[in-house]
């Protein structure tokens, strides 16, 4: 037994709207072009999409301007012309085109089919009627061991094999496609229908022309001018600032940015003022006696002047160790005398200063290389010089090379020190600046 799908037919759906539901065949307008649903259910889904849609008019491409053509010839609209749907019977429908021309087509309503409820499946006949000994009119099964299943349907009298469940194949729409022109803009192209069945029909769709371009409309008012249309009264300066609202509230503190890199030195300024000198320190407690030191506070019952043997303390011998007054006035006196003698004795005297001073003297030489401790200013470094104190003042002073280029670099570098402390074998420089050059140093202690 054959079961009909039913009706099929063509629906206008207009202007294609995204939130409409569109069932098949429905054709709609959208950009100019005409399209026709190929599938059920259509919702949001673009008409140049061709899984779902079937271009039926492309909208001309624009070309240059020319004279004025005949008026287009489009889809303006399909409509049943007769039949009423009913089961069995024929509808004609009628296409009815821009120019005023129409196209019929007919389609075939299939009958209904009878209903019946599927309530199981039985090997056999003969099982089926031992299980159900009372069935109601209507009531259905399927009989056999394997698909396709025959359908035995109650009558009220007997059972009714109504033949496997599967009706002939439908007949739809299978494309509608362009089979003559180009769809270049005044001329006409032929489109051909084919359904399932392989049944066609043709019909044809002029392709108008671009028409011309409509003249410059008026130019719209700003917002300003509207704005006093509404009822806004001053000038255009207090409508803006009208527009300001109020102030926000303060917004939460962004996160914490990275740590940038560390930037170029900036280049050398200029040498400050002197400073204003600092208050003067707290006396410190006094310290231990170092070896062979004698200070003010040293204890003796020796009278006079004295002098160390590198043991002890002795009283120094007068006109061996110093000059006494005696001495002098002899030499003077001497040398009054004798010009020889006087000479002898100055020489004498300066030859025992300049022992005396050199003997006061110590002298270091060191080299600061350009490895300092420190990430930031002040940078620091310490070198070892034995036989240094920390009680030491020291006369400090680069020691240049002679040559000017390698001098100019030290000069540049001596000026990043400013500060020296000494410390019983040692002494630590600092520095504004990293000198980027050696520098030799020496180092003059008078005690």
């Amino acid at each position: 037994m054959a079961i009909d799908l039913g009706k099929i037919a063509w629906t206008n759906g207009g202007e294609y709207d995204p939130a409409t539901l569109y069932e098949i065949y429905t054709v709609v307008t959208y950009n100019g072009s005409s399209y026709v649903s190929i599938v059920d259910g259509i919702i949001g889904v673009d008409p140049t999409n061709r899984e779902y849609w079937q271009l039926l008019a492309r909208k001309g491409d624009r070309g240059e301007q020319g004279e004025t053509g005949p008026a287009g010839r489009g889809i303006s609209s399909i409509y049943k012309l007769s039949g009423t749907g009913a089961p069995g019977t024929v509808n004609v429908y009628r296409i009815i085109f821009t120019d005023g021309s129409d196209f019929d087509f007919a389609i075939y309503n299939g009958k209904d089919g009878t209903s019946f409820r599927v309530l199981g499946i039985y090997p056999t006949l003969e099982e089926l009627q031992i299980a159900v000994p009372n069935p109601i009119i209507g009531d259905s099964y399927f009989v056999g061991t394997e698909a396709p299943y025959d359908v035995y349907t109650w009558t009220g009298s007997e059972w009714l094999n109504l033949g496997p469940l599967q009706g002939p194949e439908g007949r739809g729409i299978l494309k509608i496609e362009r089979t003559s022109g180009t769809g270049a803009p005044g001329t006409t192209d032929i489109y051909t229908i084919t359904l399932t069945d392989t049944t066609t029909y043709t019909f044809q769709v002029y392709n108008g022309k671009d028409g011309e371009d409509g003249a410059d409309g008026a130019p719209g008012k700003s917002a300003y001018e509207i704005a006093v249309l509404n009822g806004f009264q001053g000038t255009e300066q207090e409508w803006l600032q009208s527009l300001k609202g109020p102030k926000g509230d303060k917004g939460d503190p962004g996160e914490k940015g990275e740590k940038g890199d560390k930037g170029d030195p900036g280049e050398k300024g200029e040498k400050g003022d002197k400073g204003d000198p600092g208050e003067k320190g707290e006396k410190g407690e006094k310290g231990d006696p170092g070896p062979n030191e004698v200070t003010t506070a040293t204890a003796t019952n020796i009278n006079g002047i004295l002098k160390g043997n590198g043991s002890y303390v002795q009283a120094a011998i007068a006109g061996t160790d110093y000059a006494t007054p005696g001495n002098v006035s002899n030499a003077v006196s001497n040398h009054n005398n004798d010009e020889n003698a006087h000479s002898a004795q100055f020489d004498a005297m300066h030859t025992a200063i300049i022992q005396y001073v050199d003997s006061k003297t110590s002298i270091f030489n060191v080299t600061l290389d350009t490895s300092w401790s420190g990430s930031a200013a002040p940078y620091s470094k310490s070198i070892a010089v034995t036989g240094i104190l920390e009680t030491d003042t020291p006369i400090i002073d680069v020691v240049m090379s002679g040559t000017y280029a390698t001098d100019k670099a030290m000069q540049e570098a001596w000026a990043y020190i400013y500060r020296a402390v000494t410390g019983n074998n040692s002494i630590t420089f600092y520095a504004s600046e990293k000198p980027s050059v050696n520098l030799p140093v020496q180092i003059k202690v008078v005690r």
